[in-house]
């Protein structure tokens, strides 16, 4: 865009540059007003967490998402030498339920990383 209006005021169309810029310049705002209000609205993250089998259960932790009333899809589980890997798409609204299920996963002693 810069380099469009570099190149008409170049060229002597200043009035054309300045029409271009007074009609793109609200456009531009009004468009990354409405990209904060959707990326606060829906965001789907995926969480790795990992815990070893012995100290926790994949039924311990689905009960607990649940309770926490955050809304979730499990895509896969992998079990190696007791250490149980599941990855999750997990519906993330930043000004809800970002702060729960992070306090959750840092504060569970059983949860090895996520």
């Amino acid at each position: 865009m810069d380099a469009a209006f570099g190149m008409c005021f170049g060229f002597q169309h200043s009035k054309l540059s300045g029409f271009v810029v007074i009609l793109v310049l609200p456009v531009m705002i009004a468009l990354s007003k409405f990209e904060k209000i959707f990326e606060n609205m829906y965001q789907m993250k995926i969480y790795e967490i990992y815990f070893i089998s012995v100290e926790y259960s994949l039924d311990s932790l689905k009960k607990k998402l649940k309770s926490l009333q955050i809304h979730f899809v499990r895509n896969r589980i992998v079990k190696q030498n007791n250490v149980v890997n599941e990855e999750y798409n997990i519906v993330v609204s930043p000004k809800e339920n970002r702060e729960i299920i992070d306090n959750f996963l840092i504060n569970n002693t059983c949860i090895n990383r996520f």
